[in-house]
């Protein structure tokens, strides 16, 4: 009896040397998967601050398309009505002059202005 009690007590030992060894496994599983979970929220945090990123520079980019098209709409509007005071200058024969100084002035409306107001003075 005595030797089946020693069997069953080194079975005993076995099962638990096994159950420790086992929970061991377990423990060391879930560090791992914790630490893959906190290098997947890391990822996913640095996704989004790019994908932000990404969208600022997109929204950005549009803006600045947006108002070199308004720019250029302004500067193609000032060219024609710098066009049309030289049609209206030829007419009035007061042209002589106002081609070789359009290139000077910033084509803008005041300009041509200042330039009409230089004419009749």
């Amino acid at each position: 009896m005595s030797a089946q009690f020693a069997e069953k007590n080194r079975l005993l030992r076995e099962k638990e040397r096994q159950i420790e060894e086992n929970r061991h496994k377990i423990e060391e599983s879930v560090k791992h998967i914790s630490d893959a979970e906190m290098k997947a929220r890391k990822l996913e945090a640095e996704l989004s601050q790019s994908e932000a990123q990404r969208v600022a520079v997109s929204d950005s980019e549009s803006e600045l398309r947006n108002r070199l098209t308004e720019h250029e709409s302004m500067l193609v509007n000032l060219k024609q009505q710098v066009e049309k005071v030289g049609v209206i200058l030829t007419r009035c024969g007061l042209s002589k002059g106002f081609w070789d100084f359009v290139p000077h002035l910033s084509y803008s409306l005041a300009s041509v202005f200042f330039y009409l107001n230089m004419c009749f003075d």
